[in-house]
């Protein structure tokens, strides 16, 4: 028998005494493996299982005994990669803990996270306030005005096999000026200098839309928006 997972309700924390009982009851139907998952909360837990062993139930009994525990839900972040996924993961833990314990967890999908955290704290990376996102073509465009201003043919290095290489460096958290300054060949060098000028174009062009916004009084709506400023360059 596993230990009952205690009452917070009296302490004004953590899922209501009925939630917790239900959950006690949940906790108590898992096999062994999907129990150690949910119930491990100190360090990392990693779950591999294959297609419908119950990995999105492990995570929501998971954030469900996390809640019955007493953290706080606004300390408990919960990312998927699609919007139905995350609703269906909200909807499944609020049934567990109700709606009200579950409301302030940070939960959907990785990109919407990101650009929620970007939106309130851009500025620390040097983002203007109201940025917009560039769509693929958008970022093709510019990585291709970059290597224009660097008088680099295309047939050198395609704008398309540019941003593969600039989206893998971001993803290993390699700033421009890092990987410019590691370059360990012509091409990379090449790729390094593009970066720093793709950059530099994106902020031209959002502080372009903002002053022209706060001239006609508006917000900038899109990325369309994006192309009209490059163009203007």
């Amino acid at each position: 028998m596993h230990a009952p997972v205690r009452d917070l309700e009296a302490h004004g924390q953590g899922a209501p005494l009925s939630a917790v009982a239900k959950l006690d009851g949940i906790l108590a139907g898992l096999n062994p493996e999907q129990r150690r998952g949910v119930v491990t909360t100190e360090g990392p837990v990693l779950v591999l299982a294959g297609a419908g062993s119950g990995k999105t139930r492990v995570i929501t009994v998971r954030i469900a005994h996390l809640l019955a525990k007493g953290v706080d839900p606004r300390a408990i972040l919960a990312l998927t990669f699609t919007n139905k996924a995350a609703a269906e993961m909200r909807e499944r833990v609020a049934g567990l803990v109700g709606k009200a314990s579950a409301e302030p967890l940070t939960l959907g999908t990785f990109h919407a996270f990101c650009l929620k955290l970007l939106k309130e704290h851009g500025t620390l990376l040097g983002y203007p306030r109201g940025f917009t996102i560039c769509d693929s073509s958008d970022q093709i465009a510019v990585l291709r005005g970059a290597l224009r201003e660097l008088r680099v043919a295309e047939t050198s290095i395609q704008p398309g096999a540019l941003h593969s290489r600039i989206s893998l460096e971001k993803n290993k958290l390699v700033s421009a000026a890092a990987f410019l300054g590691k370059a360990a060949d012509d091409r990379e060098e090449l790729i390094g200098k593009a970066w720093l000028r793709y950059e530099e174009h994106l902020l031209r062009a959002q502080h372009g839309l903002r002053r022209s916004a706060a001239e006609r009084g508006q917000a900038p709506r899109g990325s369309s928006q994006v192309k009209q400023a490059l163009a203007a360059r």
